[in-house]
């Protein structure tokens, strides 16, 4: 009449009839496993025909909150866009505790400013959703993914150091070798990670070259922004 699944933590309905669900796990544990989760209470009448309801019974709720940054001017454009997302899910999970990751994408001209101050922008996001959230939100991490609208290539002139520079992190990214070389001077510090970030599919390095190629990304607009600044001083 019902066929129960375990093993696979996110709740789904594979067939109406028979009956045939994935009830997921009762509890998320990391940003992996978002949105409400509980149980299935099922009802099967006297023709064997069952019904289910889903049941909530976590106590502290994941989400991902997705910003599109498109045509920001500032840092403080993205806390406001971010508070705004805050404050649906607050609305939408009354009384929960709330862990969010907030991942942002789009061209915009805040790139540079995002980019090179990262962990500031972690802690303005941060202070902002504990504020609004009266201590219910906490914002596990900020992964940034923005571009510049023009290539800083266009404003750096013929030869320039930031054309430079963007050339020789698009040569390592492209080539094997070079991308392998760099991360054999990281080796020593993964290595003293724990297991949970360095091994199965959701650990952060399980894919080491995604994770290089992502990691330069990361430190190109903080590089682009120290030559910016030593050009200015001089």
């Amino acid at each position: 009449d019902y066929w129960a699944l375990g093993h696979v933590h996110q709740r789904e309905i594979l067939l109406d009839r028979p009956l045939t669900v994935f009830p997921g796990n009762i509890q998320g544990r990391h940003v992996g496993e978002t949105g409400a989760k509980g149980c299935m209470l099922v009802t099967v009448d006297d023709r064997g025909r069952a019904e289910a309801d889903f049941s909530a019974l976590d106590v502290v709720r994941w989400f991902r909150i997705e910003v599109n940054a498109t045509g920001m001017d500032s840092g403080y454009d993205l806390v406001d866009a971010a508070v705004g997302r805050i404050e649906e899910l607050l609305a939408k999970n009354e009384g929960l505790p709330l862990i969010a990751r907030v991942e942002v994408t789009g061209d915009c001209p805040a790139h540079e400013q995002l980019g090179s101050e990262p962990e500031r922008w972690a802690v303005e996001i941060r202070s902002a959703a504990l504020d609004k959230g009266g201590g219910r939100v906490w914002i596990e991490k900020l992964k940034i993914r923005t571009r510049l609208p023009v290539d800083p290539r266009e404003l750096d002139g013929a030869g320039g150091p930031i054309t430079e520079l963007l050339d020789y992190l698009d040569e390592i990214r492209s080539d094997p070798a070079l991308l392998e070389s760099l991360g054999g001077v990281l080796d020593d510090l993964v290595k003293k990670l724990p297991r949970e970030l360095r091994e199965g599919k959701a650990a952060p390095y399980s894919d080491r070259r995604a994770w290089l190629v992502d990691l330069i990304g990361r430190v190109q607009p903080i590089l682009i922004s120290r030559l910016k600044a030593r050009r200015e001083q001089t």
